[in-house]
């Protein structure tokens, strides 16, 4: 008899740990307090404290960044996502560093649980609405247009547009 499905198995897996009683509690009490964390952000009024949230949530947030409202951020490995300084990221952006299918489910074996750092360097601009996949690495003084989905890194100096990804170099501004 095949031994029933359990997600936490692929979460102790991808940070190679044993799947013990011990970790399962660490794990729900991640979840819980990164759920709190994001909940008090999506009600901040300001940017600086939602900057401030998203770091107890674990996420790597530079100095001089703007958070726009209800981003949803990896609440499962918030510590892989790292975004540097003076970024700027629109309202409702989703920004992940890990992918899986959390369900028993055909296609598990040919699309495994992956865990990646996704980040995101100085001075970009994330427009809102965008969609940052695992691994994605954005360079910096990058412009992402609204509604685009990043699947792939995006070289220092480019302007990303739509869900097609179109990716064109940005003229250097002179120094």
């Amino acid at each position: 008899m095949e031994p029933a499905f359990d997600v936490v198995r692929d979460f102790a897996a991808a940070l190679g740990e044993a799947p013990t009683l011990a970790f399962r509690l660490r794990l729900y009490w991640h979840a819980l307090t990164c759920f709190i964390f994001e909940r008090l952000a999506w009600v901040s009024p300001s940017a600086g404290l939602r900057s401030f949230f998203y770091q107890r949530m674990g996420i790597d947030v530079g100095t001089g960044v703007f958070l726009g409202s209800e981003i949803l951020f990896d609440k499962s490995f918030p510590k892989r996502i790292h975004i540097g300084d003076h970024t700027a990221i629109g309202d409702r952006c989703l920004i992940f560093a890990h992918a899986n299918i959390p369900s028993l489910n055909d296609l598990r074996a040919r699309y495994p649980m992956t865990v990646k750092d996704t980040v995101i360097e100085h001075h970009v601009w994330i427009m809102p609405g965008c969609t940052i996949t695992p691994g994605v690495t954005i360079g910096h003084h990058s412009v992402i247009a609204t509604g685009a989905v990043v699947y792939r890194d995006v070289p220092p100096h480019s302007f990303v547009t739509g869900p097609q990804f179109r990716c064109i170099p940005l003229p250097h501004p002179k120094a």
